[in-house]
């Protein structure tokens, strides 16, 4: 209120009136009282207050935007039916949302994905490809082949056989992959043949709780690229048999292995002599649940003839195996581990 009347003083000096009295800029020097009064005594409406010109800022509408702005806008969507409706605004946003640099990556977690949609997405170019706890509709696919998925999730996806063996066998350059089963429909047989042929395989996990024989354990472990880095394997329903044998000869053809879990797979002592056999240069992490392994001795031998490892999680078994004192020991051995 200062501010403004010493404005429009200056202003009536300017003009030639009289200025008002000194006590209106002299508020704070007077009681609130007296103050209020001066105020309700102003008469605001009788002054003419100057309109600033404001310049009017151009609206631009999405469709307005060039198309590689809308293609990083359309890039950023997580959701897939975000993207879908984008593409009912207009034809030119629909051509842009059907665009291959959008397709890269895609989840599904706990969906129903027919296969004319899945066909969509792989045959768009998509790399990396996740159906989590989600159930294929339908009985056959049209994927080009080879496909460019690097990589693949199908833990606990629920498909046909013939769509499962569609998909895998488009997957030729698929460098990462994770299956997971609970039903019995999908055998050990056919999950070894479904993936003999991903030479490219780096990363691996496979849990299937379905029983699992030993034919299609070897199977599997005879076929396994050699490029594979990180390999994860669990059986419930393993078979009885001699696995350490069969173990030795996986790590005798997988060299670069450095992450390793066995879970659910009744290894014994000599698994571990074969692991500092054939991946003293390589491996880093360990990881069994075996109740087998019994001897302290073994394990520490285990760290001590592997520089690279770091990472040991190993099961205590009591008296008839490696106690919690044990594991406790070690600890302190090797507390950088």
């Amino acid at each position: 209120v200062i501010t403004y009347l010493k404005s429009v003083s200056t202003k009536m000096s300017k003009r030639g009136h009289s200025q008002p009295s000194t006590e209106y800029y002299n508020l704070n020097m007077v009681s609130r009282r007296k103050r209020r009064k001066m105020l309700e005594s102003f008469n605001v409406q009788n002054v003419k207050l100057e309109k600033m010109d404001l310049t009017l800022v151009p609206t631009v509408q999405f469709e307005d935007l060039p198309n590689e702005i809308i293609l990083k806008v359309l890039s950023n969507l997580t959701k897939t039916r975000d993207l879908i409706r984008c593409g009912r605004i207009s034809k030119r946003i629909r051509e842009l949302c059907l665009d291959e640099t959008i397709w890269k990556t895609f989840i599904f977690i706990y969906k129903s994905v027919p296969t004319d949609f899945l066909n969509l997405v792989v045959n768009k170019g998509c790399e990396n490809l996740r159906l989590h706890c989600v159930k294929i509709g339908g009985d056959s696919l049209n994927l080009m082949n080879p496909s460019r998925l690097k990589c693949l999730d199908l833990t606990y996806c629920r498909a046909k056989v013939g769509v499962l063996r569609e998909i895998l066998s488009s997957c030729k350059n698929v460098e990462k992959l994770f299956l997971s089963y609970t039903y019995d429909d999908v055998t050990g047989s056919n999950v070894c043949h479904l993936v003999q042929h991903l030479v490219k395989l780096k990363e691996f996990g496979l849990r299937h709780k379905a029983e699992f024989s030993e034919e299609s354990f070897e199977h599997l472990v005879n076929n396994l690229s050699t490029r594979i880095e990180k390999l994860g394997l669990a059986f419930p329903r393993l078979a009885q048999f001699d696995v350490d044998k069969h173990i030795k000869t996986l790590v005798s053809r997988c060299k670069n292995l450095t992450a390793l879990s066995l879970l659910d797979i009744q290894i014994t002592d000599n698994t571990l002599d074969s692991l500092i056999e054939h991946l003293k240069p390589t491996l880093v992490e360990f990881c069994t649940n075996s109740p087998r392994i019994r001897l302290a001795v073994k394990v520490q031998n285990l760290l001590t003839s592997m520089q690279k490892l770091k990472i040991l999680k190993i099961k205590e078994m009591g008296s008839n195996g490696m106690t919690t004192e044990d594991i406790k020991k070690l600890q302190r051995q090797y507390p950088e581990k």
